[in-house]
C-alpha cells in the first residue's frame, strides 16, 4: 500500500509541476522543494550500491515515477537552484546511480535516457 500512495503522490507533484506556470511555481516555498530534493537523495543515493540495481539497472515503478516528477520540477528554476545546491546535488547523485549500474539489460537505457533529459534540463 505505501508503493501504491507514494505513486500518486509521485504522479500528482508531477502534474503540478509539469502544468504550473513560473508565477504560480515560484510560490512554493524553498522549504518544500529541499524536502522534495532531500527525499530524492534518500531514496536514489541507497541505489548506489543495491545489488539489484548495478546488475539488472531495473527501478521499481514508484523510483521510476519519481524520475519522471524530476524531470518535471527541473522545468523550474527555484527547483534547479536546489536541485543543484552542494546539499543535494542531485545531478552528481543521478550520475553515480548510472555509473554504478553493470548490467546490460534494456531497462537502464531508457532509465539513462531520462537521467540525461533530466541532467540537460538541470545544466
Amino acid at each position: 500500500m505505501q508503493d501504491k500512495g507514494l505513486l500518486q503522490i509521485y504522479v500528482m507533484f508531477g502534474c503540478v509541476a509539469d502544468n504550473a506556470s513560473p508565477e504560480v511555481f515560484k510560490r512554493i516555498p524553498q522549504s518544500e522543494l529541499k524536502c522534495l530534493a532531500k527525499h530524492v537523495k534518500d531514496v536514489f543515493l541507497p541505489l548506489v550500491s543495491d545489488r539489484c540495481w548495478t546488475s539488472t539497472g531495473v527501478l521499481q515503478n514508484y523510483d521510476q515515477e519519481l524520475l519522471e516528477c524530476l524531470i518535471c520540477f527541473a522545468k523550474h528554476s527555484s527547483f534547479v537552484m536546489v536541485a543543484t545546491d552542494a546539499d543535494y546535488d542531485l545531478l552528481g547523485l543521478l550520475s553515480q546511480l548510472c555509473a554504478a549500474r553493470k548490467g546490460t539489460k534494456f531497462p537502464a537505457l531508457v532509465l539513462q535516457k531520462r537521467f540525461s533529459r533530466l541532467s540537460a534540463m538541470l545544466e
